[in-house]
């Protein structure tokens, strides 16, 4: 049965969930950019949300990641990041904590419990670095709020264990069957 959307001025077609998903986020990036966002806002560069599509994150390019309760359109959090070259970003399946990653080739995640500083900054839980180029992807392993995977720039995808920091599986890279090119979402 084919599915028609409305997004970005036109009608879309598409015949399965894979189009229909991309199309969705793609409205969404939209939806952020043209409506929340204030007009001196930045560019809205990645999203992600629960499975239970009820809080959603996004990242942007001035530098801030925004928890948004997607049921309300309310902004929940606003964090600021101490990289602003943020390239994508996730949120745990709990929605607990969220994890961002960019030309700083890092991976910093920010547990959504924690106080605020002084300056309404929050802190870094957990700073997970290892890649040698920037990280284009990051996303949470459904189900396990405790397993993360990044992708990067340096040709590798890492599988990493959000608790201890510590690297759990290295996808490519160096090994003979590892990617060629860039490693993007």
């Amino acid at each position: 049965m084919p599915i028609f959307e409305f997004c970005g001025g036109s009608w879309k077609f598409s015949t399965s969930a894979i189009f229909v998903g991309y199309y969705l986020q793609k409205c969404y990036m939209k939806w952020f950019s043209d409506v929340l966002l204030t007009p001196k806002s930045s560019q809205v560069y990645s999203l992600d949300w629960t499975p239970e599509k009820n809080w959603i994150v996004s990242a942007s390019q001035d530098g801030r990641l925004i928890v948004w309760n997607a049921l309300t359109s309310q902004k929940t959090h606003a964090i600021k990041l101490h990289c602003p070259w943020v390239m994508t970003c996730a949120l745990a399946p709990n929605g607990q904590s969220v994890a961002c990653g960019g030309l700083d080739s890092a991976c910093s995640i920010f547990n959504l419990n924690s106080q605020a500083d002084r300056d309404g900054n929050m802190p870094v839980s957990r700073i997970l670095t290892g890649h040698k180029g920037y990280v284009s992807s990051c996303q949470y392993v459904p189900d396990q709020e405790t397993r993360l995977i990044t992708s990067s720039g340096d040709q590798t995808c890492v599988l990493w264990d959000v608790t201890t920091g510590q690297r759990i599986s290295i996808f490519g890279g160096e090994f003979p069957s590892g990617h060629t090119a860039d490693v993007q979402r």
